[in-house]
């Protein structure tokens, strides 16, 4: 499953959009506002190699099918207009209902080109100013962290003492734990969820508590002010379900995704995970053993602590101080510059343990493992196998420097005499052996040097040549000498069987031959030449050879021989064995003939001669004997030896 499936499949879960019936759905009102990732790192990959931003157009896609109970649903979208502007956040569509929002939403998101910045803070303000002075939800799509100087975090802080009664949902896409950390907050403190859009597992299980959050409490009117009196707090309703929140942390303040065991007094023995929901029996004491989850699937030495289930509170946040593990960072650097990398794979005593995608130019990816000595190994290109070896030490973070040999892309085309450039295969060699296979278009990812390029080609053979490269990327231009051939066939359409779109040219040195097109110069090394017709649609006279020279342009011109037509009828008669569908011709004169076989009543081009028309066998009548003439329709009537 698409990362981008999963994204939208938890969006929809988070709302209850999908499964919501009109009693879940009876208190779901109030406005919906989105806020929608444009920034420029939307144009990153996924774990599945899918674009965010394919991603959350496809998320949103199925949001708006799938509607939202009485809703009024707005678009706003941020980082889609300008590269450098915090201010850039807009709010592309205003609210109206799901039915008149989807198509103007759907447009708005196929629209946007991923440019900017991340103005998360700003967009939260100017989105409460959207909602004006109602209920709603703010769902806040996001790929990163604020990069405007701001804290959504201490705004949310605001909110929540000016008492502005308006939900943060949270979907974090490809979010590291730190990342997750930063913007999950903004949930936490507005009363909303944070879901992480990594795992189609952990969106299930996660999502399920959501949806009943969002069912059971509804959003309600936002006060910024209030002058009257309150009135009595109403009675608390009764707790069907409690759950814990559970964060793993260490000594440091870093949380991890933890795992492991919970247990109640008395009770039965069940896993947990800090990435998910966990449910538990019902108020009172228990354990957790838990540690951080390793790159590996192990856990880190887990920890036991022990909490309490308040019957108060349906969600409980537990947080267990755990121990910190090994931490390994991955960067490539290419001629002292950042590289964008590639996979890391994990040796240990020669087995593969896992592998691990490095951050990219410009955003290191952490990697939990446990301490021990390792052997990392990477290939960005084929001339770069890299490997470090080393230990690693828990509580450590130790950061791994690729560094790769220099290669360089490098393009090879052929010049024509005419000024064309041709694109195609070719080789670099170098010492007497093959170095690397270049692609017309796509080039070759190479070691600057000097390099022997060779191109074979059946009519175009480029001559060895020797060229340096250097360190830049280049674009190597070899010329060619050649001349052309241009077919044509004479415009005498009578005297074609079918269509005359295609000959074919043997080079006087080689025994095979080459497709070529007509009315088409088709470019030739200087040389001997014939060119043949394809004989399947008409007659011809064997091609006569020719030479090319550089720099010139042969002009071949394919005469047909002249044709004429038979056409062969039944005379009428009700004596006939079987319904007389076909006949047959034979040529007398020795003429070549390429198909013999005729229906009644349609055309046969045929060389003039005399023929003999023979009919259907088993038929007891005498061959016709005629003479075709050039130009000319000869029709032949077949009759039966009884015939009266």
């Amino acid at each position: 499953m698409h990362i981008c499936r999963v994204v939208m499949t938890a969006v929809l879960a988070f709302l209850g959009l999908a499964g919501w019936s009109a009693a879940q759905d009876n208190n779901a009102t109030g406005k919906l506002l989105i806020i929608y990732d444009s920034s420029n790192s939307m144009w990153g990959e996924l774990k599945d190699r899918t674009r965010k931003y394919e991603a959350g157009r496809e998320a949103l896609a199925k949001l708006l099918q799938s509607g939202v109970g009485d809703r009024q649903i707005g678009f706003r979208a941020y980082g889609h207009r300008r590269k450098e502007d915090c201010g850039d956040t807009e709010l592309v569509v205003g609210f109206s209902d799901a039915g008149s929002a989807a198509e103007r939403i759907g447009d708005a998101v196929g629209a946007i080109t991923p440019k900017g910045r991340t103005p998360i803070t700003h967009s939260l303000r100017e989105g409460l100013k959207d909602i004006g002075d109602e209920a709603g939800d703010i769902l806040l799509i996001t790929d990163g962290i604020e990069t405007c100087d701001a804290d959504p975090c201490a705004l949310m802080e605001e909110w929540k003492a000016s008492k502005v009664d308006i939900r943060v949902h949270v979907v974090g896409v490809g979010l590291d734990a730190a990342e997750r950390k930063a913007v999950g907050c903004i949930a936490s403190i507005s009363g909303g969820r944070y879901l992480d859009a990594d795992s189609a597992e952990r969106f299930a299980e996660a999502l399920g508590a959501v949806r009943q959050a969002v069912a059971e409490e509804p959003p309600r009117k936002k006060q910024l002010k209030s002058t009257a009196a309150e009135p009595p707090k109403p009675k608390k309703p009764e707790i069907a379900n409690y759950e814990i929140r559970l964060v793993g942390r260490d000594s440091r303040g870093r949380d991890y995704v933890v795992v492991g065991t919970l247990r109640m007094a008395g009770g039965d023995l069940r896993d947990v995970r800090s990435d998910r929901r966990n449910p538990v029996e019902g108020p009172g004491d228990y354990v957790v053993e838990v540690g951080p989850l390793l790159a590996d699937g192990s856990v880190f030495e887990p920890v036991s602590h022990a909490f309490t289930v308040n019957p108060d509170k349906a969600v409980t946040d537990v947080v267990v101080p755990v121990k910190r593990p090994a931490i390994v960072t991955a960067e490539f650097v290419e001629a002292g510059k950042p590289h964008r990398g590639a996979l890391v794979e994990v040796f240990r005593d020669g087995e593969k343990l896992f592998h691990f995608q490095s951050g990219g130019v410009g955003n290191r990816r952490e990697v939990l493992m446990r301490p021990g000595t390792y052997e990392f190994r990477a290939q960005p290109n084929p001339d770069n196998k890299l490997t470090i070896a080393g230990g690693i030490d828990a509580g450590e973070t130790t950061e791994l420097l690729f560094e790769l040999l220099t290669t360089v892309r490098a393009y090879v085309s052929f010049s024509l005499p005419n000024g064309d450039v041709i694109s195609r295969n070719s080789e670099l060699w170098q010492d007497g052996g093959l170095a690397y296979k270049a692609h017309g278009r796509n080039g070759a990812l190479v070691r600057p040097g000097t390099y022997e390029i060779r191109s074979d080609d059946f009519l175009l053979p480029a001559t060895p040549t020797e060229v340096a490269i250097s360190e830049n990327e280049q674009e190597i231009v070899i010329p060619i000498e050649a001349g052309f051939i241009e077919i044509a066939y004479a415009e005498r359409p009578d005297d074609y069987l079918s269509n005359p779109n295609r000959a074919w040219i043997y080079p006087s040195a080689k025994t095979s031959y080459s497709y070529a097109r007509t009315n088409t110069p088709i470019a030739v090394v200087p040389g001997n030449y014939r060119v043949e017709p394809h004989d399947a649609i008409g007659y011809f006279d064997p091609g006569t050879p020719f030479d090319v020279a550089n720099g010139d342009t042969v002009k071949v011109l394919i005469e047909p021989k002249p044709l004429g037509t038979l056409v062969v009828t039944y005379a009428p008669s009700d004596d006939y064995p079987s319904k007389p569908d076909r006949a047959f011709a034979s040529a007398i004169d020795g003429q070549p003939l390429k198909n013999g076989f005729m229906r009644p009543g349609r055309p046969l081009k045929v060389l003039p001669g005399r023929y003999s028309i023979a009919g259907k066998n088993g038929y007891d009548m005498e061959p016709a004997e005629v003479e075709v003439r050039a130009g000319e329709t000869t029709e032949v009537v077949l009759e039966l030896r009884h015939q009266e």
